[in-house]
């Protein structure tokens, strides 16, 4: 099987999978599907080769917007904690070290710089693999494999 081959294959079960996602109001799957599609679709494939445009646009706009929401809803997430490593150490240097406010002011923004510039990237690597395992639990399980061979950092990015 060529790999043009394998490419429509794979676009044909996920269309499936976005419109029975649409059936069954499954989110995640929704989400999963629509974000692989728009990716097909950026590597120049035609995936409106099985249904007509107008029928499914819509779908993968709004499941691209879910897996943008996901992400957001991460990057959310993880700011919050690195600003609660700044103020865990803000609060050291003024409770316990006795130094000034303005220092300790100074050593939460270093420390909410630090704690971001190394987590930056393995948050990329957490979130592919949060994400992966809610995939794992509430996609289909045919569809979640389509793309597994490739790099998982280029798929997410």
């Amino acid at each position: 099987m060529t790999m043009e081959e394998k490419n429509k294959e794979n676009v044909f079960a996920l269309l499936s999978g976005l419109k029975m996602a649409e059936i069954n109001n499954n989110k995640v799957q929704k989400e999963f599907c629509a974000a692989l599609i728009y990716k097909y679709q950026q590597e120049g494939i035609n995936i409106y080769e099985h249904v007509k445009k107008e029928d499914i646009e819509e779908s993968i706009n709004e499941g691209v917007n879910l897996f943008v929401k996901r992400k957001r809803r991460y990057f959310i997430k993880k700011t919050l904690f690195n600003m609660f490593t700044g103020m865990a150490a803000a609060l050291f240097t003024y409770g316990y070290l006795q130094v000034s406010l303005a220092r300790s002011i100074v050593v939460f923004f270093f420390a909410f710089l630090i704690d971001s510039l190394i987590k930056l990237k393995v948050s990329k690597i957490v979130f592919v693999n949060e994400a992966r395992k809610e995939y794992e639990r509430y996609v289909d399980h045919k569809l979640v494999h389509i793309r597994e061979s490739e790099d998982v950092s280029k798929l997410w990015k």
